[in-house]
C-alpha cells in the first residue's frame, strides 16, 4: 500500500506541474527567410593579363619573351591529360589553330594536326583514335580560355600543345 501511495503522489505531483518546456514562452522559434544573394559581377580581366599577339610564332622559332610566362602558367593550371591517352600510352604533340577576335578574345579552336606515339607498344585503332580525339578536345578546350591583347583585325594562331607521360 506504501509503494501505491508513494506512486500515485509522485505521479499527482508530476501531473501538476506546469509543463514549461512546452510552454510557448520557452519554445519559441520564429523562422526569418534568408536574405536573397545576389551574384557578384564578372571582373574582366586588367589588360596587364592579357597576351601579346603572335605567341604560336614566338613558340615555334623558341623566341620566347618575358611576358609569355602567363600563357604558361594558364596552361599548366588548366590541362588534363584525357584518360584514354593514358589507357593507351599515346603522348606527343597536338597543333590547335586559334581565331582570335578583335577584342581578344579566342572566337575559334579548330585542330591542325597531330603527332602522336605509343610508348606501350601496339595499341588497337579504336583505341588510337578515341585517345586522339580526347587530346584534340582538350587542346581546342584549354586556349579557348586565353585572352590577347585587342587588335584592329582578328588574327590566327597556331599553338602546338606537347602531351608527355612521366
Amino acid at each position: 500500500m506504501n509503494k501505491r501511495a508513494a506512486l500515485l503522489f509522485g505521479l499527482a505531483c508530476v501531473a501538476g506541474r506546469p509543463a514549461s518546456a512546452q510552454s510557448a514562452v520557452y519554445n519559441r522559434w520564429e523562422a526569418r527567410p534568408a536574405a536573397p544573394v545576389k551574384p557578384k559581377p564578372p571582373v574582366p580581366p586588367p589588360a596587364a593579363l592579357r597576351l601579346q599577339r603572335g605567341i604560336g610564332e614566338r613558340l615555334a622559332s623558341q623566341r620566347r619573351l618575358p611576358v609569355d610566362s602567363l600563357f604558361f602558367r594558364y596552361m599548366w593550371g588548366k590541362i588534363k591529360y584525357p584518360s584514354a591517352a593514358l589507357r593507351a600510352g599515346l603522348e606527343g604533340q597536338v597543333s590547335v589553330r586559334l581565331t582570335i577576335a578583335a577584342d581578344g578574345t579566342v572566337a575559334d579552336a579548330q585542330g591542325a594536326g597531330t603527332r602522336l606515339m605509343p610508348l606501350f607498344g601496339e595499341i588497337t585503332p579504336q583505341a588510337k583514335a578515341e585517345a586522339e580525339a580526347q587530346l584534340l578536345q582538350e587542346a581546342r578546350r584549354v586556349p579557348s580560355g586565353l585572352l590577347f591583347e585587342p587588335a584592329a583585325a582578328s588574327t590566327k594562331e597556331t599553338l602546338t600543345v606537347n602531351y608527355l607521360i612521366r
